[in-house]
């Protein structure tokens, strides 16, 4: 990392929430590619809020540690898409609660469906073979 960015990075993390989403909106007005430091500093700060919420709404619906950390992804992933925006936001921690709660509801309950995800296996037949396949009745 080189000086300027370690010095850029440590101002950052002395700028209160609401002042980093200031520092945001201007970097995106203004173009200025230093939005992103900006982004991956709210997002860190958004990480234990996430984690906390989706763990503790997780335990209470019944979710597996499988289900809930597909939730802790999905919400960081949001947020993350969410920071880059053109918009005014609420306070990280409050967007990145609220994502959670959501991520964390829209996972199904119960056991893990990963293998049914997949499609039943296709019936594939060769394009040369459809007409032996119309006199084997099947339309």
């Amino acid at each position: 990392m080189r000086r300027n960015d370690l010095s850029e990075s440590r101002a950052l993390n002395v700028l209160d929430d609401l002042e980093l989403e200031t520092r945001r909106l201007s970097c995106l007005r203004a173009g200025d590619a230093g939005f992103e430091a900006v982004v991956v500093v709210l997002c860190i700060r958004a990480v234990p809020v996430i984690e906390r919420v989706c763990r503790e709404r997780g335990a209470s619906r019944g979710l597996d540690r499988e289900r809930t950390l597909l939730a802790i992804e999905d919400a960081a992933a949001r947020l993350a898409l969410r920071l880059h925006r053109l918009a005014p936001l609420p306070t990280v921690g409050a967007i990145s609660a609220q994502l959670a709660a959501t991520c964390t509801d829209a996972q199904p309950v119960g056991k893990s469906n990963r293998h049914q995800l997949a499609a039943r296996r296709p019936n594939l037949v060769l394009v040369s073979d459809l007409g032996e396949r119309d006199n084997w009745g099947h339309r």
